[in-house]
């Protein structure tokens, strides 16, 4: 499974990015990656439907490979997420 991949989609703003990881990773950690700055993200991350992610949760086990990540909240967490 070391070599196990997931796909995941991040939306915010007018953003929209696919990424491939290694399955295991959380979303803090591929926020992180992306270089998203978590200390200035005060927005709400979603699934579809409207459901919360946490920052713990686990791609490939919490949150499933395809889902699309929204970024809901204010103009500095889309600003957060532009850097």
């Amino acid at each position: 499974m070391g070599n196990a991949q997931a796909s995941i989609t991040i939306v915010g703003g007018s953003r929209r990015d696919d990424y491939v990881i290694p399955v295991g990773m959380t979303i803090a950690g591929l926020l992180a990656l992306i270089e998203v700055d978590l200390a200035k993200l005060s927005a709400r991350l979603t699934l579809g439907g409207g459901r919360p992610v946490e920052l713990g949760a686990v791609i490939g086990r919490d949150i499933p490979s395809g889902s699309v990540v929204t970024i809901v909240g204010s103009q500095e967490s889309a600003q957060a997420l532009a850097h």
